[in-house]
């Protein structure tokens, strides 16, 4: 059995343990890159280094389209903001768009995990623009045009819950063959000093086309995780697909 104190543990001995409730919520993370290339990269059209704020503050929201996505077009209306306040607790917001004017929270965030457009101009309707929510001038969430939904494997979890993973599925541009690497920081609260590093908790290598594989990895409140990829030639297309139940801890 492991000690209730190791970082990492399986379900079993998390139920072992009495420290899990019932499942709270199933939850999923996609995430899309659609050039991958020879060096790890998030598995998110954002691309780059991701940035980990060290300190809750409110956001601003904007898209790229000043026509559509405002209360006057036919695109996004409002997105609904889905993250982590100053004490990793769950908050959410809704934020109504003003095209490419930055429209602030009202709410802190330390961290967001998803962003979803929630009400539209025009039935049938979506994000004509990219919509970009921003942390001071960091980026943390972006929802690609016409997508309705950030497309981007980064997750922390919520303090007082374990994330359990239990199946990844990864889809890799056909002729090419990819590795995918998970990363996981315990105790992402502490930025006072002895930092937790990102390690390595799972990863598949040398995929091609359509793979999935079921998996059990729990991960503890305040983790901060993300996907990254990469391709053996070029540059290539990789998505995954990470489904995962949420357990409040007793």
């Amino acid at each position: 059995m492991i000690g209730i104190d190791s970082p990492i543990h399986s379900l079993e001995d998390l139920a072992s343990l009495g420290r899990l409730s019932p499942v709270i919520e199933r939850y999923r993370k996609y995430g899309y890159n659609a050039s991958v290339g020879t060096a790890l990269a998030p598995v998110s059209p954002l691309g780059g280094a991701i940035t980990w704020p060290t300190a809750a503050a409110t956001l601003t929201a904007e898209s790229s389209d000043n026509t559509d996505d405002k209360v006057s077009g036919v695109g996004a209306h409002t997105v609904v903001i889905y993250g982590l306040d100053a004490n990793f607790q769950n908050v959410q917001e809704s934020v109504t768009l003003n095209g490419t004017t930055p429209v602030a929270t009202t709410a802190s965030f330390i961290r967001v995990n998803r962003v979803s457009v929630a009400t539209v101009g025009a039935y049938g309707g979506i994000n004509t623009g990219n919509i970009s929510v921003k942390h001071g001038t960091d980026l943390l969430a972006y929802v690609p045009a016409g997508y309705g939904t950030t497309q981007q494997v980064i997750y922390t979890v919520p303090a007082g819950y374990t994330a359990v993973v239990e199946s990844i599925r990864i889809g890799v541009e056909s002729t090419k063959i990819a590795t995918i690497i998970y990363f996981g920081r315990i105790n992402a609260h502490n930025v006072s000093g002895n930092y937790s590093p990102f390690a390595v908790l799972d990863g598949n290598y040398g995929l091609i086309n359509l793979n999935e594989k079921q998996v059990n990895i729990a991960l503890p409140e305040k983790m901060d995780v993300y996907a990254a990829a990469l391709v053996s030639a070029g540059n290539g297309k990789v998505n995954v697909n990470l489904r995962m139940k949420l357990y409040k801890n007793l």
